[in-house]
């Protein structure tokens, strides 16, 4: 009797011994397989519409790294978030967590509800992740492998919200190599107004990797979405003064990459110490707009951001006399003629600005037939 009693504890001993480092040996080989950049590819549901799912998850997507850090794609937002009575805007969390893993499951910290998501792990592969966040809900991605060529670089990105029928930011921000950055914020932002900060020279190279992955040179000038009243959102890349490529896109349509990429731009203010740009009351408290007779000229709203700043930071020089392009601002519901140019001198009143180059004829502005607007 003692003889099977001691038998029967050595057997369960054994077996329990046995799942445990089988179990230590499964969460290992998860750890290990689970690193790298991740993008999905389709949701399988049994009980609810692949389509719904697939709109609301579909900029889904994680960088696993060491030590249980995660990037989440998407990055984490506060849609209820209320920067004063008038206005909602939403206040973006930042895309760096962590992450566990326990036996079979995998936990992600959620930055927006401070919980931990949960996901069973159906299977790894060295190209595919199975992830089932609800019984019959499985989440399908495949690895990213990108091809960023190290001698693309940029002086400048310049990101433009242009708002919707609806709370969507309506801003403008151009960001420097040089770690010199320039917001303005005009509606449902956590911060409204002209202002001035900077950013490390790493941080900036991080945003340009992320649009980097996106493969800026192939993408096309243009995406929109075949409905009405939403956000425009447009991206410029300067390189010695000359505008390289101008990206437009209307309802999020352009590929997965390039969205993540201008959504951290977007909401960078937020993380950074403003200052309030003083220079710019001298002039203007709007975007401006060039216009050749009757025809206004071309210019995507981040290329007049680019423009305005340039302005703003170029020389004053002698007075002379420019009739050839009308140099407009949008206020109190029209356009209003504000000074001249011939795309290298600028005159306002009394002042003439001299930016060191001419606008229109480096970039071919008056030989454009897309219409950004």
């Amino acid at each position: 009797m003692n003889n099977s009693f001691y038998m029967k504890n050595v057997v369960l001993t054994f077996i329990s011994l046995l799942v445990l480092f089988s179990c230590k040996d499964r969460k290992q080989e998860f750890e290990k397989q689970i690193l790298g950049d991740w993008n999905l590819a389709r949701i399988d549901d049994d009980l609810q519409e692949e389509k719904d799912l697939e709109y609301v998850f579909r900029n889904d997507g994680f960088i696993f790294k060491d030590l249980g850090n995660l990037i989440e794609k998407r990055g984490f937002h506060d849609f209820n978030y209320k920067y004063s009575c008038l206005e909602k805007a939403t206040l973006y969390k930042g895309d760096s967590t962590k992450y566990e893993i326990v036996n079979d499951h995998l936990k992600i910290f959620n930055l927006s509800y401070k919980t931990w998501d949960n996901y069973r792990i159906v299977s790894i592969t060295s190209d595919s992740l199975v992830l089932e966040k609800e019984k019959g809900t499985n989440f399908i991605y495949y690895k990213s492998h990108y091809k960023i060529d190290v001698d693309e670089n940029y002086d400048r990105i310049i990101v433009s919200s242009s708002g919707c029928h609806g709370s969507c930011p309506m801003l403008n921000i151009d960001i420097n190599k040089n770690g010199n950055v320039i917001y303005y914020g005009e509606y449902y932002n956590t911060k409204n107004g002209f202002y001035t900060s900077s950013i490390s020279n790493k941080k900036y190279q991080n945003l340009e990797k992320s649009f980097k992955k996106a493969d800026i040179k192939n993408l096309r000038n243009f995406y929109s979405a075949n409905w009405t009243d939403g956000n425009t959102t447009t991206v410029t890349f300067v390189r010695n003064k000359k505008i390289v490529k101008t990206i437009s896109d209307y309802g999020d349509q352009s590929p997965i990459d390039f969205q993540w990429a201008y959504m951290k731009a977007t909401y960078l203010y937020q993380s950074l110490n403003l200052t309030e740009y003083k220079k710019s009351k001298e002039f203007f408290t709007n975007l401006i707009s060039i216009k050749n007779g009757d025809v206004d000229l071309n210019l995507a709203q981040s290329e007049r951001f680019y423009l305005l700043n340039e302005i703003l930071n170029a020389k004053s020089v002698t007075d002379r006399k420019i009739e050839k392009y009308k140099v407009q601002m949008f206020t109190n519901l029209e356009n209003k003629t504000i000074g001249y140019t011939d795309g290298r001198y600028f005159k306002f009143a009394d002042k003439t600005i001299d930016i060191g180059y001419n606008f229109l004829d480096e970039n071919k502005i008056l030989l454009r037939t897309e219409d950004y607007e």
